[in-house]
């Protein structure tokens, strides 16, 4: 990268606008974070060991980040609507609003447009005002790294827009030391390893886009352990490059970031049995050399990116249980892509596979669900015809379209799909592979949904055998497994045993995921039409609440979980004798339904004979 290039780099950040100067604050805090994390990773060491966790961390300290940029655009004048003026918000003075005796009252009075944030920032200070000290220091740990991601920065720069040109020329430096430093003496050293690899520029793009990525998932109560493992791969691989290019030079800091990265990336493969190398991570030949097992992984990863198979970032997560899987008739309306119909761009993407694979993981996200059908039909088509009918981007858009007909209660359809791709997995990959394991829950899933009880249920304890025998009872799937067990039993109103499954799937979950992860969800969804059909309507309406409003917040109004979560509260309520309660909010719902579903649909059905009774 030359000077010309940072110049036009440059200027385009400088030319970005955004809907509030709040939205520009939080745009601007993540970069300064960003930088933050790979140039002082040392002090974000306490979360190494939280695993998911981490990134709520990272998303609490984006907040208040972006807060005291905004308080400080404030009192400097620098709050034009669209940001236009951000960049020139001083960091030092933004920093010292998180001082100890004013940072208090600035989160209190925090009021930013977005209620996600506005919680954000709220909870610190109840974390802080907390009687124990695990939850105050929590909430003082956030405070003291926003404050240091500010105060760190400003020692390189006056301004917020100062950075900018700093990440950028910091990064061109890298890239000379490692163009230009001689070849290490280390054998195992050699560049050989790295051939083919992409330059450090483009490497830390991709990580950047990838911890994006996971941030957008955490905001929206998603989990992509597919993603996450991208992340540890690429921050290990990116170390390493570093210290090879660097030499001696290299610190004993990044030095040992080399080896902590590489060490938790082989951690999560033992964990997770996710390794695409030659050798198992299980090995014992790897405990002492972490950093070859990264180069063992990383170029595994290259072989596989130098043919055109999906881009990670854009990968749908799928949808962990059938209890969230509303379904229902969405319209296409294209608002996944900024083309419309017939436009240039559409026709150009027509035999892009992966961009089609792309564009419908978005829609599936979405809720639209006929959109992402159609969209998953035509990338299959691609991926089979560009890389074979077993290659794992084609066998992965196949569970993905039968997720999307699952959705739409065409089981017999998803059914084919999933099975063809279980085959496949099992062909490529073995029976007990997390991948592998992913993909028959799914399928026990849309075979319990054709009336097959049984045949699920044997699926379903498959499963939960073959993750148990590699001593992953944590695993997502042989917890999606439990609670496809739980749906079962539902589905035959054996309510007690669907009960007790369903709580303890939810209390399991909650040791490795966050209270408000999509899945952690799906399982207290259940739960509520268990508890309700066995009479705990207190306990049905304390998960009901809580689910609505996060789903309200993370999927918005519109998505068919929001309105199926809707429609559960209200039959709650109504069961309770508050039917002046109960019926506006299915008077709500219904006309979301009507319009986002369709008359036909069931769940619109259940609103309107609800408001009858």
């Amino acid at each position: 990268m030359d000077s010309g290039d940072i110049d036009e780099l440059l200027q385009q950040m400088q030319a970005a606008r955004f809907p509030s100067a709040w939205d520009g604050c939080r745009v601007w805090a993540s970069g300064l974070i960003s930088w933050h994390l790979a140039h002082r990773l040392t002090t974000w060491a306490p979360l190494q060991d939280l695993q998911d966790l981490a990134q709520t961390y990272i998303q609490h300290v984006d907040a208040v980040v972006a807060c005291a940029l905004h308080a400080t655009a404030v009192d400097q004048h620098l709050d034009a609507p669209d940001g236009a003026d951000l960049l020139r918000i001083p960091l030092a003075p933004a920093a010292q609003r998180l001082g100890e005796d004013v940072v208090f009252d600035l989160l209190v009075q925090a009021a930013p447009p977005d209620p996600v944030l506005a919680s954000l920032l709220h909870s610190i200070p109840r974390w802080i005002d907390a009687g124990d000290s695990t939850t105050r220091s929590k909430g003082e740990f956030i405070i003291e790294q926003a404050r240091d991601v500010l105060t760190v920065n400003a020692e390189y720069g006056y301004a917020l827009g100062d950075r900018l040109r700093a990440a950028l020329e910091t990064q061109q430096r890298l890239d000379n030391l490692h163009d230009s430093i001689s070849t290490p003496s280390h054998p195992d050293d050699g560049p050989d390893f790295y051939t083919g690899a992409p330059d450090i520029q483009m490497h830390l793009m991709a990580l950047n886009n990838v911890e994006a990525a996971l941030l957008a998932d955490r905001i929206a109560g998603t989990s992509n352990p597919t993603r996450e493992r991208e992340r540890l791969l690429l921050r290990a691989a990116l170390t390493d490059r570093t210290v090879l290019g660097l030499g001696e030079h290299a610190s004993a800091d990044t030095r040992t970031q080399v080896r902590e990265a590489a060490r938790a990336l082989l951690d999560w493969d033992r964990e997770h049995g996710t390794h695409t190398g030659q050798i198992d991570a299980d090995a014992p030949q790897w405990t002492d050399h972490p950093t070859d097992y990264v180069r063992q992984e990383y170029r595994a990863h290259l072989e596989r990116i130098s043919r055109p198979v999906l881009d990670q970032e854009t990968a749908p997560t799928a949808e962990p249980t059938p209890a969230e899987r509303g379904g229902g008739r969405v319209a296409a309306d294209g608002s996944s892509s900024a083309a419309g119909p017939g436009s240039p761009l559409e026709h150009d993407l027509a035999d892009d596979a992966s961009a089609l694979y792309g564009r419908a993981g978005k829609a599936y996200d979405a809720g639209r669900f006929a959109e992402a059908a159609g969209l998953y039909e035509r990338a299959v088509t691609g991926l089979q015809a560009q890389h074979g009918p077993d290659a794992d981007a084609t066998l992965q858009a196949l569970l993905e379209w039968g997720l999307a007909c699952y959705n739409l209660r065409q089981y017999d359809e998803a059914e084919t799909h999933q099975r063809r791709a279980l085959e496949g997995r099992i062909r490529t990959l073995g029976p007990d592979h997390g991948d592998t394991l992913n993909t028959r829950v799914r399928l026990a899933d849309t075979v319990g949904a054709l009336g097959r009880f049984t045949e699920a249920e044997v699926l379903a304890r498959e499963n939960i055998d073959l993750g148990e025998a590699k001593e992953w009872s944590l695993h997502e799937s042989v917890m999606a497994a439990r609670l496809t067990l739980a749906w079962l039993w539902r589905r035959q109103e054996r309510w007690t045993q669907a009960t007790e499954l369903a709580r303890e799937v939810v209390d399991q979950h909650h040791q490795v995921r966050d209270s408000d992860s999509r899945f952690t969800l799906a399982a207290r969804h259940l739960l509520v039409e268990c508890l309700l059909h066995t009479g705990d309507l207190v306990g049905a309406e304390h998960h009901a609440v809580q689910v609505l409003q996060l789903r309200t917040e993370k999927l918005g109004t519109d998505h068919p979980y929001t309105i199926v979560t809707r429609l559960d509260l209200a039959r709650v309520l109504q069961a309770a004798g508050r039917d002046q309660e109960a019926r506006p909010l299915a008077e709500q719902a219904l006309s979301t339904a009507e319009r986002v579903l369709g008359d036909d649909h069931p769940h619109t059905q259940g609103l309107r004979e609800l408001l009858s009774a």
